[in-house]
C-alpha cells in the first residue's frame, strides 16, 4: 500500500500544513467579517434611514445626492457604525434619480420588492430586518417610520425632530 510507505515526518508535515491552512481560514474569515461585512451592513442600514430621515424632513421627496443626507449623518466612532460619511459614501450607491411616485407603484405590484440602495462593491451585507431597500420599502408602504429591530432614531434622542433641523424649501 502506498499509504503504509508514507513516512511519519511526511504525515507530521502533511498535519501541520492543514492544521495551518485551517488557521489561516479563520484568520482570514474573522479579518472579513470585522473589515468588510460589519461595515457594510452597518454603512447600507445607515445610508437608508438617512434617506428616510430626508423624505420624513420633505414631505416625502427623495434625496438628490449624498448632501442631501449629510445633515442627518451623526458620527460615531464605535465598531457599530462606519467610521464617516465619506465611508458611507464609498461603501453605498444609491439611484438618486428615484421617482417616488413610480417607485410607490412599483411595490404595490412586485412583491418581490425594490433595489434603490446597494454596495458599491457588490457584496450583500446586511442585517437581518435592516435591509436597506426593505426599510424604505416598509417606509413608503406603511407611510411611517417602521425601523429596523432594535434600532431606536438616535438623531430625534440627540438632536431633537428632523422636522426642526432642515428648513423645508417646499412651503
Amino acid at each position: 500500500m502506498i499509504i503504509s510507505r508514507i513516512r511519519p515526518r511526511t504525515w507530521i508535515g502533511l498535519t501541520i500544513a492543514f492544521v495551518a491552512s485551517g488557521i489561516g481560514f479563520i484568520v482570514y474569515s474573522f479579518y472579513i467579517t470585522i473589515s468588510v461585512t460589519v461595515p457594510n451592513a452597518y454603512a447600507v442600514w445607515v445610508s437608508a434611514e438617512l434617506v428616510i430621515q430626508h423624505m420624513e424632513a420633505h414631505k416625502g421627496a427623495w434625496p438628490s445626492g449624498w448632501d442631501d443626507l449629510r445633515p442627518y449623518y451623526i458620527p460615531e466612532t464605535t465598531i457599530e457604525s462606519p467610521t464617516g460619511f465619506k465611508n458611507l459614501i464609498n461603501r453605498v450607491e444609491i439611484d438618486w434619480a428615484v421617482d417616488i411616485d413610480s417607485l410607490k407603484a412599483s411595490i404595490a405590484s412586485d412583491a418581490n420588492g425594490i433595489k434603490v440602495i446597494w454596495l458599491r462593491d457588490g457584496r450583500d451585507d446586511q442585517w437581518q430586518g435592516a435591509e436597506p431597500n426593505e426599510l424604505i420599502m416598509r417606509y413608503l408602504s406603511n407611510g411611517y417610520r417602521d425601523p429596523a429591530p432594535g434600532y431606536s432614531n438616535r438623531l430625534d434622542e440627540i438632536r431633537g425632530p428632523v422636522t426642526d433641523l432642515v428648513a423645508d424649501t417646499d412651503e
